[in-house]
């Protein structure tokens, strides 16, 4: 009896495709870290990073998967920013002030750590008024600067 001829590229393309099928499982299960699906598909890393190397379209489904992550966060900081009575509404919308350009860029002063904005109110006189001035610290940051 003839042995059967063995042929490393078809088995290697069995692999992959099984492989394939596997993370394309894991990743409509809702997992989108390399560790969830390496656990999922019972892969090594260093096999996922092959087969994404190797699979591009299966490499673009996941970072599509990724990228969501993104959006959910932002509709999540938004979602909290429109409820007024959310418990972190205050250092969601100190957040946003901080971390994006707006056109209040104009009218805050930056001081370091602190972020503040000079609010002009008159006092019922003619040209004389009283500015307000808010600050907004964070108690870590000044842990970090005595550090």
């Amino acid at each position: 009896m003839a042995k059967a001829m063995k042929n490393p590229s078809r088995r290697e393309a069995r692999l992959l495709e099984t492989r394939r099928a596997l993370v394309e499982q894991a990743l409509e299960a809702g997992i989108t870290t390399r560790k969830g699906i390496c656990k999922a598909a019972n892969l090594a890393l260093h096999d996922l990073t092959n087969l994404f190397t190797k699979d591009r379209e299966l490499y673009a489904k996941f970072v599509i998967r990724r990228r969501t992550m993104v959006d959910v966060a932002s509709d999540n900081l938004q979602e909290i920013l429109e409820d007024k009575n959310h418990p972190q509404n205050f250092q969601a919308t100190k957040y946003v002030l901080q971390t994006y350009k707006s056109d209040l860029d104009d009218i805050l002063d930056s001081n370091g750590d602190e972020l503040s904005v000079e609010i002009p109110t008159s006092n019922n006189s003619d040209d004389n008024y009283t500015p307000i001035m808010i600050k907004f610290s964070s108690k870590r940051r000044d842990k970090e600067v005595e550090e």
